[in-house]
């Protein structure tokens, strides 16, 4: 292993995953690689197929595999207006992101302290 394995595409890749999964859940961004998997090496290839086969005039021409990172971005944007946690989050970081609207967690504890002890 060394740091030019990691290029852009890999860096990328792996982000989506660990996006979409949930950080902080391993589990998740397990489940998280999976899908992405699935999508990279199925779906986008037979979306392609699928458009070939029913001649749509304007999908036929695409071929969705090349456009793989643009529909990973637009999926990145979607997961963090509709779920920024991911699919599977980390208990902690739910509760981080499912704060009541503008209450800040530490102004919320007078001690700047959760319930369980730690600095919130």
């Amino acid at each position: 292993m060394s740091p030019d394995q990691f290029g852009f595409t890999v860096s990328f890749t792996i982000l989506a995953m660990v996006v979409l999964g949930g950080m902080g859940n391993s589990v998740g961004v397990a489940i998280g690689a999976f899908l992405i998997y699935i999508v990279q090496a199925v779906l986008l290839k037979q979306l392609t197929n699928f458009f070939d086969l029913f001649h749509v005039p304007i999908l036929s021409d695409i071929n969705f595999v090349e456009y793989q990172f643009l529909l990973y971005g637009i999926a990145l944007v979607a997961m963090m207006l509709l779920r920024p946690e991911g699919l599977f989050p980390s208990r902690q970081r739910a509760r981080e992101l499912h704060t009541s609207e503008g209450e800040d967690p530490i102004e919320a504890s007078p001690t700047g302290l959760d319930s369980e002890g730690t600095l919130a």
